[in-house]
């Protein structure tokens, strides 16, 4: 599966989900193309927000390690 390289990608992705929120409602289809195109891209930015979460995590327990 692809991911986001960066924030500049993240961001432009967030954009769209954000569009594509005001398209798709709770009687859009599953099958709708832009139902799969939300929850594909809805998916990979909460994938990119809990690597970045977690990259965090790692960075501030390894400055109190060194600390």
């Amino acid at each position: 599966m692809a991911k986001i390289k960066d924030e500049k990608q993240y961001q432009i992705i967030l954009k769209r989900v954000e569009a594509l929120m005001d398209i798709v409602t709770e009687d859009t289809p599953p099958s709708d193309p832009d139902f799969v195109e939300l929850d594909l891209l809805a998916d990979l930015a909460e994938e990119y927000e809990i690597a970045r979460k977690m990259h965090l995590n790692l960075n501030i327990d390894a400055n109190l390690i060194l600390a």
